[in-house]
């Protein structure tokens, strides 16, 4: 939790489909934030955005596309040289996947328990730890909302700062709680984001995503 690289919280969203993935993660200063994805066979860098978050820190925002499927790709993102990581691609012949549902995660800011977030996060990280112990196959978490109990970017920060993150994809969705702050906003990136005045919310709107032969709408 201490080092940079918890704090920074990197996640891996999903993309349209498996050929993509979309990678956020928070740095203290503006960058030019960049994605290198290895292969045997090529290595390439994608460009994205770094936007200033409500409460002055800034978060990065990569769409990697392109990814073939049943690779496995290294990748290390940001101003400040993440670890490399590894994930893999589904595809293929095969469309089976695995996929961990969790809801009401609620990570916590508690003015008077400062232990609060690294508790929370700490209990979160081990939830998936030991889920992936019974399922080494689970590539995707659904998480259904209240991934925050504030809606502050420290929150969303613990959230992401599992390591057990970087090597599979997490689809989001706002929760009452979440909607309690304005952070869930600029923590969340999504594909095929539906914005509509009439159907949005001001920190989210619905979006969809396939993986396998089934299709995820999330609203």
């Amino acid at each position: 939790w201490s080092s940079t690289e918890s704090q920074s919280g990197i996640n891996v969203f999903p993309g349209s489909d498996e050929s993509e993935r979309l990678f956020s993660w928070y740095s203290d200063s503006e960058s030019e934030p960049r994605v290198e994805i290895y292969t045997i066979n090529f290595t390439k860098a994608f460009k994205g955005t770094s936007t200033r978050t409500y409460g002055g820190s800034y978060v990065n925002k990569v769409a990697v596309t392109g990814l073939e499927a049943d690779t496995s790709y290294r990748c290390f993102s940001g101003d400040y040289k993440s670890a490399i990581y590894t994930f893999t691609t589904g595809g293929g012949d095969s469309k089976d996947f695995s996929a961990m549902y969790v809801t009401d995660v609620h990570i916590t800011y508690d003015e008077n328990n400062p232990d609060g977030l690294k508790e929370t996060a700490y209990n979160f990280n081990n939830t998936i730890a030991s889920a992936k112990l019974k399922n080494p196959d689970i590539s995707l978490i659904l998480s259904a909302g209240d991934q925050a109990s504030e809606g502050l970017e420290s929150e969303y920060r613990a959230f992401s700062s599992t390591p057990l993150g970087r090597s599979m994809s997490i689809a989001t969705a706002a929760g009452n709680h979440d909607r309690k702050g304005v952070d869930y906003k600029t923590f969340k990136f999504m594909p095929n984001e539906r914005k509509s005045n009439y159907e949005s919310s001001y920190i989210t709107s619905d979006y969809y995503f396939v993986k396998g032969d089934v299709l995820f709408l999330v609203m």
